[in-house]
């Protein structure tokens, strides 16, 4: 893995409650809203699967986003098997040995993916160890969107 060193923060909507008062009553009173909440974008380059990008939210639980484009990840290994292939932008037009890079994509299964994002979040979102990690739920696997 080479990371790329490029960084760079984005926010997002997060629901939240805010409390109220009514003046005329004293009562409180609830009114839903969407924050605005940071990430972080960490993107890099993977050996296998090509340019990625890790999402770190910066409130708890650290819901993370992992992406990386299976096409490129294809691409790599075909020319790692040396299996000619024809690409044009993130399609591809031609590939040699069709049985084989159906068998390589295949492989991309999202368990293989979550032991490569374990290894990221470590790396890209230490707080974890101090917090925890889920194990089941919403919250125990990041989202891994795969293109």
């Amino acid at each position: 893995m080479h990371p790329a060193g490029a960084r760079h923060l984005g926010d997002g909507g997060l629901p939240e409650l805010q409390a109220l008062a009514r003046q005329e009553s004293g009562k409180t009173y609830l009114r839903p809203e969407t924050g605005k909440c940071l990430h972080y974008y960490f993107y890099f380059i993977d050996d296998e699967l090509g340019l990625c990008y890790l999402r770190v939210p910066t409130w708890a639980p650290f819901g993370l986003q992992f992406y990386c484009n299976g096409h490129s990840a294809l691409a790599r290994a075909l020319k790692r098997e040396a299996i000619e292939f024809v690409q044009a932008d993130n399609a591809f037009l031609r590939i040699a040995d069709v049985d084989r890079a159906q068998a390589i994509a295949d492989a991309l299964s999202p368990d293989m993916l979550h032991e490569r994002l374990d290894r990221y979040a470590q790396w890209l979102c230490p707080v974890l160890d101090v917090f925890g990690r889920p194990t089941t739920g919403a919250c125990g696997r990041p989202s891994i969107p795969l293109t």
